[in-house]
């Protein structure tokens, strides 16, 4: 089985702590944290994960794009506040592979994401 490196980054630390908890529970995955944009893309920077998972309470799209920008072999799994097509296509443009919107996100299609994703690096998917 192939390890999948993740990165979280939410500048709310309990949903933080309860992704990284729930994702940590996946015997495939190593999970590391960042909690804030700043910090995020310099963790990016030095350990190169194969996922990065961005929470909508940072500036998403911002932080997407620069993350794009300086690590482009970075799959990057956007978490929209917003169930709208809209918000999901600015984040795919943006550089992100998926966008799951959070507010009807439950913990499996997260992990399927995860995994598909890594699956399929150089494809995006909707």
């Amino acid at each position: 089985m192939t390890e999948i490196r993740v990165l979280v980054i939410d500048e709310i630390t309990e949903m933080r702590l309860a992704l990284a908890a729930l994702l940590n529970l996946e015997t495939d995955m190593t999970i590391t944290e960042a909690d804030s944009a700043h910090s995020g893309l310099h963790m990016a920077a030095k350990t190169c994960p194969d996922i990065v998972i961005i929470a909508d309470t940072l500036d998403s799209l911002a932080l997407t794009t620069e993350l794009h920008r300086e690590c482009p072999t970075i799959r990057i799994i956007a978490l929209a506040d917003r169930d709208d097509a809209g918000t999901c296509k600015l984040l795919r443009d943006a550089g992100a592979s998926v966008c799951v919107p959070a507010t009807v996100m439950d913990p499996q299609r997260l992990v399927d994401a995860i995994r598909r994703v890594h699956a399929e690096p150089s494809a995006r998917s909707a």
